[in-house]
């Protein structure tokens, strides 16, 4: 979920969704249409994320 993701990256939900919708994390979306995402594409990111620190 969102909520998850902005955990994860230790980020607001809003910024979660900003990267949706600038295709930064591609997501799948539910027929109520709210994002789901793609667990190894999320490790990859924060693999990503975690080296540039």
């Amino acid at each position: 979920t969102v909520k998850e993701v902005a955990a994860l990256f230790h980020v607001s939900t809003e910024t979660v969704l900003t990267w949706v919708r600038t295709g930064k994390i591609p997501t799948v979306r539910t027929p109520g249409g709210h994002p789901r995402f793609h667990p190894e594409r999320i490790r990859a990111l924060l693999h990503a994320e975690e080296g540039q620190e």
